[in-house]
């Protein structure tokens, strides 16, 4: 019952605000101070409508920041000759902010127009006898002059999809060579 009361009151209550505001406003009513004052009234309005604009995009461009960075992860610790994007649908949908955001810019390079680069000349490739499987200097003409090349953990066969990652392609050339086919990679001279 106090909901079918409390409707009435609405119902009645609307109706007389509406009835106020529907009353057509002849300009003559008001004085050039007033119309100033609406005048400056709806440009502040717009402005706040403009400001809030802003801002919701703002927010919308963090809240998007925080699901690529989720997404990609810590893709600017890697590091890639010929970048690729690591999710190319994604790069593709968030290429306008390639110059707004580190992160984007770092999982997407192909999107954000990185270009290839030549792989830097490795140290042991100005040594004597060239390189051993693990770019150590080659003592010898002869691979087994360099060190004995074995994985350092059981386990290696079950990371063998990572061989091939840049994000862990260091740790699987020191730990796992052989299960990543390192061992007979030596360069000779």
């Amino acid at each position: 019952m106090t909901t079918a009361v409390l409707f009435a009151l609405l119902v009645v209550l609307c109706n007389a605000v509406s009835s106020r505001i529907l009353e057509p406003l002849e300009l003559e009513d008001f004085s050039s101070k007033d119309l100033d004052l609406m005048e400056l009234e709806q440009l502040m309005l717009s402005d706040a409508h403009r400001y809030n604009d802003l801002k919701n995009k703002r927010d919308e461009f963090l809240e998007e920041k925080d699901l690529v960075e989720k997404l990609f992860g810590d893709s600017e610790k890697r590091a890639n000759l010929c970048p690729e994007d690591k999710n190319p649908q994604l790069c593709a949908r968030y290429e306008k902010w390639c110059t707004l955001s580190k992160t984007i810019f770092a999982a997407c390079p192909k999107t954000c127009g990185v270009e290839c680069k030549a792989p830097a000349p490795r140290k042991c490739d100005s040594s004597k006898f060239g390189c051993c499987w693990d770019d150590s200097d080659a003592r010898g003409p002869n691979p087994e002059d360099c060190p004995v090349c074995a994985d350092k953990m059981g386990i290696c066969g079950r990371f063998k999809s990572n061989c091939e990652k840049p994000a862990a392609e260091k740790f699987m050339k020191h730990k796992c060579p052989e299960t990543c086919g390192l061992c007979d990679q030596v360069s000779k001279k």
